[in-house]
Order: structure tokens, then sequence, then C-alpha cells
């Protein structure tokens, strides 16, 4: 199914990212290795989390800005390898849960080019997982796709590209995984058994209120948080101890050595240019009072 595109990165270009028109949650195609645990920076808390917020992301980074600006000559490589025009389709294309967002697609829309830059891998290797099941996406959102073609500029800085056929195994197991855990966001849940990491849950819950009976189980974490605590604190004074002792042997001298092989080194460092902030504050406040931000709230853990 195709439907029209919003201006890109415009508030509606977000929000129809995230929900469609009746309010069901969206995944772009992007969020496939997300929802299949295999992104390195996002996971589906992190999902669910941008799914129940209205407020806008950051602004590009430079990274995805490079990609932009990379685009043109990627596609373009694209189009020669396949002796074939590439366009960039107007329209978006979903399936099920999922809305593409297509770099390019061939006239006759039977293959789908993605555009990457990338720093971490060589077109030489396998296809990363994470570009391998976001095309996978891409393929279940244009049924009349065979294959897609992912383009690259590698960490060689050479261009380079994988081939990737739709695979329909992946592509159901995809949708129905989508399904399910879109399901859980729409009711405003996450799936079960999924951990939030602590921060994540000072952005889901930045101001607790309450008390809660923890439990058994959660009385035995508190007293085995306490106990690895105690344990790292032990370890830092035996850590610092030694350091003590070892400086005091090299005294004056910047090297130790063991039977002349060096094992060991205290050598001195310049220092680094600092703002003398007090300093600012005594001769301008009012300018420092212009830029004096309060930081966003947060959360301490203290055992009792």
């Amino acid at each position: 199914m195709k439907i029209a595109r919003p201006t890109y990165l415009s508030p509606d270009w977000h929000t129809q990212r995230k929900r469609d028109k009746t309010g069901k949650v969206r995944f772009g195609a992007s969020d496939a290795p997300v929802l299949m645990n295999l992104s390195k920076y996002r996971n589906i808390v992190d999902l669910f989390i941008s799914r129940q917020s209205d407020e806008l992301p950051e602004p590009p980074n430079e990274v995805q800005m490079r990609g932009h600006r990379l685009e043109p000559a990627l596609l373009a490589y694209a189009s020669d390898l396949l002796e074939e025009q590439i366009e960039t389709p107007d329209p978006w294309f979903t399936a099920g849960r999922f809305v593409a967002t297509l770099d390019g697609l061939t006239k006759d829309e039977l293959v789908i080019v993605e555009a990457k830059s990338t720093m971490q891998y060589s077109s030489d290797d396998a296809i990363p997982e994470s570009f391998y099941w976001q095309v996978q996406a891409q393929l279940a959102c244009v049924p009349t796709a065979t294959y897609a073609m992912v383009v690259v500029l590698d960490k060689r800085m050479r261009f380079g590209y994988w081939q990737v056929f739709r695979n329909e195994a992946d592509i159901a197991r995809l949708l129905d995984w989508a399904e399910i855990v879109g399901t859980y966001f729409d009711n405003n849940e996450l799936p079960p058994d999924v951990l939030m990491t602590e921060h994540q849950v000072k952005t889901m819950f930045p101001d607790p209120v309450g008390e809660l009976e923890i439990g058994e189980r959660g009385f035995e974490l508190v007293q085995q948080y306490k106990h690895i605590k105690s344990i790292r604190e032990d370890m830092d004074k035996q850590e610092q101890d030694l350091r003590n002792e070892i400086v005091n042997l090299l005294g004056n001298k910047e090297i130790g050595t063991v039977n002349g092989e060096k094992v060991i080194s205290y050598k001195s460092r310049k220092g680094s240019l600092r703002l003398d902030a007090k300093l600012l504050e005594a001769e301008n406040p009012e300018l420092v009072a212009n830029y004096r931000r309060i930081g966003a709230t947060t959360r301490i853990l203290r055992t009792h």
C-alpha cells in the first residue's frame, strides 16, 4: 500500500512514522533490527518511549547528515550497476505495522535501493544483520520487489553493494512480531519480560511517588546489590593503597623496571585547559546568569 509522503523531517513526517491515522503504532523499516534485538544502539524500550512521546527527535547528527549528503552519489552508483534509472519514490510504502521510506526504486518497482555509509563494515563482508532486516521490512512493504540492493560507502571509503533477496519466511516472522509488539504499545504496555535500563526507567518515570512492597525477590536483589557495592568499595580502596605504595616506590622517577624490562610508568602530564567558572561569575555575574540552566530531574538509588 502507498501513502502520501509528508515533508522530510516535518512534524507530520515524524508523527506518521510513529502512528497511522487510526492511532495504531507504526514502525519504520529502520526499526526492524531493533524489533529483532539486533541493534547496537536501541532496543524495544527505546521504541516504546518514542511512541509514547509527542516530542520531536533531535535534529540529525553529523553521521546522519553525511549519509543524507552521500545518498545521491550512492543512488547514481546503483543506477550504473543496474543499468537503469533509479528514482526516489514520492509515496511511502506500508505493510502491517511497517512504513518504508525508500531511498531508491526502479521504475518497474522490482528492485529496492538502500543507500548506506558506514565506518564499521566492509562490503567484502557478509551483510550486517541490521541491514538485512531493514531491507526485509522494505521488501514486505513493496510486494512487487524481488530483491533489494544495498549500496554502501564502506569503512575503506570504497563503493560496494550487497544483494538481499526477498525471504517470505523472514518477512512473515517480522510482520507477526511487529504486530505483537505494536499491540502491546497500543495498550501502553511493554511485552512481557522486557527489562528496562536504569536510564530508561528514569525517562519513563522521572517523578516517582509512593511506596512498593518489593517482596522476597526484591529484598534478595537489594542484598546482592549492597554486597556488590561493598566489594567494589573494598576493591577501590585496595587499588588506591597499591597505587600509593607504587608511587612512593617510584618517587622522582617516571619508569619502573624489573630485570631491565619496563613494567610501570608514572609520567607527568600537562594540565588541561579549563574554564574558571567561579572567577567568570565573580567578574561577570549577569553574563553567567543568562547561560545558567537547571539540569534535568534525575533519580538516585540508595540502600537503607
